[in-house]
């Protein structure tokens, strides 16, 4: 995802908005067993300010992950705001890591990429459910417990402690 920033470069304290819709990456989700179902749509103003360039916008997407107590496939709707700060070559003063801001190429073009996907992952939930009341599967079964009952015997006894309860 990329934006040219050519037209702020000679205008000071002026802003131009960008709408920027690409497939996404599957590469980003496929270490989760997820992918996108909808392209990425990036909505951004960036403002010139002095010789730093300030972006606020939104991320919105949707995506396929997978329930982590019962297994099924969840579609999950991302909406995330994101913050960029560009410069234009290095600066000579470097108090920030290098992560910390964009750089600008000699011909305006900047990658947006790294960012919008650090946004995307950074939304996405540790453990992502199907619903809030999920009840998952049966460790002894493997029945979906949200579909159908399981049969199962309910008390489990740990066989270490099975000897005490021949105790009297």
């Amino acid at each position: 995802m990329k934006i040219n920033l050519k037209s702020l470069i000679l205008n000071p304290n002026t802003s131009k908005e960008f709408h920027l819709e690409e497939s996404g990456n599957p590469e980003l989700l496929e270490d989760i067993g997820g992918s996108f179902l909808q392209p990425v749509v990036v909505d951004l103003v960036v403002e010139k300010t002095g010789r730093v360039f300030a972006g606020s916008g939104t991320v919105n997407t949707v995506i396929q992950l997978i329930c982590s107590r019962c297994l099924d496939e969840i579609n999950f709707p991302i909406k995330t705001r994101f913050y960029v700060t560009i410069v234009e070559g290095v600066l000579q003063n470097q108090n920030h890591a290098e992560d910390d801001f964009l750089i600008m190429a000699a011909d305006g073009d900047v990658d947006l990429s790294g960012s919008v996907e650090e946004a995307i992952f950074l939304t996405i939930p540790l453990n992502p459910l199907c619903r809030d009341d999920c009840q998952g599967i049966c460790p002894v079964c493997g029945v979906n417990k949200n579909l159908e009952k399981c049969h199962c015997q309910k008390e489990v006894i740990d066989p270490r402690w099975e000897k005490l309860k021949n105790l009297k």
